[in-house]
């Protein structure tokens, strides 16, 4: 069972998941289901009550997140990358050129300019 299953029962079904205790031993991942609630503005708060906790056991944070977390619908997962508006042609250009990452090849667009780098494609030269 993957961390966002086990975050969405906790959050949006409040079922008790685990049938076995060796299952829930080898599924639950602490580290994820607090990074996933930690993504919502609505389980933010009960997130950093266990980080103040990390000593705690994976069932007894399990339960405090099962018992504490009042049921409702929200959206659980992590936030999206924004999408690029620009050419790939010239993005790929940057990279080429600078040897940097997509990051900073944005970045550099948007202080040069789009159409000065197309000028650059035109002539070539580094």
């Amino acid at each position: 069972m993957s961390p966002f299953d086990i975050a969405t029962a906790l959050v949006k079904t409040k079922d008790g998941i685990y049938e076995t205790e060796g299952q829930f031993q080898k599924d639950y991942n602490p580290f994820m289901v607090n990074r996933i609630l930690s993504n919502s503005q609505k389980t933010v708060l009960y997130g950093d009550v266990i980080n103040q906790c990390p000593h705690i056991d994976k069932k007894l944070q399990h339960d405090f997140y099962l018992y504490a977390i009042p049921k409702q619908s929200t959206r659980l997962g992590w936030s999206k990358k924004e999408s690029v508006d620009i050419d790939t042609g010239v993005l790929e250009f940057v990279q080429s050129q600078y040897g940097t990452n997509q990051k900073r090849s944005l970045e550099i667009i948007g202080i040069v300019g789009v159409d000065n780098i197309r000028e650059h494609m035109k002539f070539g030269g580094k």
